[in-house]
């Protein structure tokens, strides 16, 4: 589940608009995991964000995902550090 949002505004966005998000992860997913969003209208920054997740299992108790989770999500979402 979603254990958190935070959102900061910089510009507007419209309707129309075609908008880049970009989503940045700074550790591989374990019990908690958080992802920082930029939001761009070509090189305009309109958004930051972030979000805080947590797996569970179906009674509602934090669990550890399977390995082969965090393999999938680190191909698709690669860990950036401050170094990258």
């Amino acid at each position: 589940p979603v254990l958190g949002v935070n959102m900061k505004y910089k510009k507007p966005a419209f309707f129309d608009d075609s908008v880049k998000v970009i989503c940045l992860v700074k550790e591989a997913p374990s019990l908690r995991f958080h992802i920082d969003y930029e939001i761009y209208r070509e090189e305009t920054l309109l958004a930051l964000g972030s979000t805080d997740h947590a797996f569970i299992n179906r009674e509602g108790r934090p669990v550890r995902p399977d390995k082969e989770f965090v393999r999938l999500f680190s191909e698709r979402l690669p860990v950036k550090t401050d170094r990258d």
